[in-house]
């Protein structure tokens, strides 16, 4: 399941984008961009849409939000803004 509510985070609306779910799982190699469809679908499941500005961010500890901007940045013809919070929530 990707979509899991982050109601102990302080961003109102906030929702977990799984990139080990969402990554290629035909490589060994971790966090490989999937598919187009595989992208959309997973955009999909969370309920976001093209013309939703997306904030990604990690919680203390995690280093896995620059992946997963750069995933959407690559993927621009489904989401439109996708931008980096730069620090972690606590």
């Amino acid at each position: 399941m990707l979509s899991i509510p982050l109601s102990t985070l302080t961003i109102s609306g906030a929702c977990y984008f799984d990139i080990d779910q969402v990554a290629d799982q035909e490589t060994s190699l971790p966090h490989m961009l999937p598919s187009a469809e595989a992208f959309a679908s997973a955009c999909g499941d969370l309920g976001l849409a093209r013309d939703d500005d997306i904030v990604v961010y990690n919680a203390e500890g995690a280093f896995s939000a620059a992946r997963c901007w750069w995933t959407f940045k690559c993927f621009g013809e489904f989401i439109a803004v996708a931008s980096l919070l730069i620090g972690c929530l606590i």
